[in-house]
């Protein structure tokens, strides 16, 4: 895979397989922008990257900052071609919330919506108007749970439902004569973090990181 020239957005990259997105899209020729809530983490990961990377900060529950990653995008590489919202997370174990659902505090709850569904959907709808001058693609990241629900994290399993089955679809019906290509990655457990070591699947082990990439 060559990319030299194309220009990614990704976000939630300061860390984890957003970082591990970045990462390889450079070592395979990309330009990369970093964005995170996280602005000092994510640039100094964008500085250990090298100059094909550049770090923004970035809360994606806010359009108007959503609007400025795309428009550092353009200024500093000139295009737009792939698009990953990595950004995103359970929302009760985020929170550290307790208590069953009816019980936990419906803010906590907006969050969820807000940085699984709607930070995705703004980032599609930022980019898009560039995009549709240089083609591309744009990948989402789905999970396991928008088919599956949760007893809890409520908004989660909302979102990666809407994203799984509304959004994508949705995005590659309009991106389509643009030659855009809109897909969804939903993985089951990766070894992100310490819990999902304990998660059953199939294979009897989680997902890698680089497996998903």
């Amino acid at each position: 895979m060559d990319f030299t020239g194309k220009t990614l957005i990704v976000t939630g990259a300061a860390s984890g397989m957003g970082l591990l997105c970045a990462q390889e899209f450079a070592k395979h020729g990309a330009n990369v922008v970093m964005a995170d809530c996280n602005e000092e983490t994510v640039k100094e990961k964008a500085k250990e990257i090298g100059e094909k990377a550049a770090g923004i900060g970035c809360d994606v529950r806010n359009y108007g900052e959503v609007c400025k990653v795309c428009e550092f995008a353009m200024e500093k590489f000139g295009s737009i071609n792939f698009l990953v919202p990595m950004a995103g997370g359970a929302e009760c174990r985020v929170h550290k919330a307790k208590g069953e659902f009816p019980d936990i505090p419906i803010e906590i709850y907006d969050w969820g919506l807000d940085v699984n569904l709607k930070g995705p959907l703004y980032l599609d709808h930022a980019a898009l108007k560039y995009m549709r001058d240089f083609g591309g693609t744009i990948i989402h990241i789905g999970s396991v749970t928008g088919a599956e629900g949760s007893k809890r994290n409520m908004s989660y399993a909302t979102s990666k439902a809407g994203l799984m089955h509304g959004l994508t679809k949705s995005v590659a019906q309009y991106g389509a004569k643009y030659g855009i290509t809109c897909n969804c990655v939903a993985p089951g457990p990766v070894t992100t973090r310490p819990g999902m070591e304990r998660m059953p699947t199939l294979l009897g082990r989680p997902g890698e990181p680089q497996e998903i990439i």
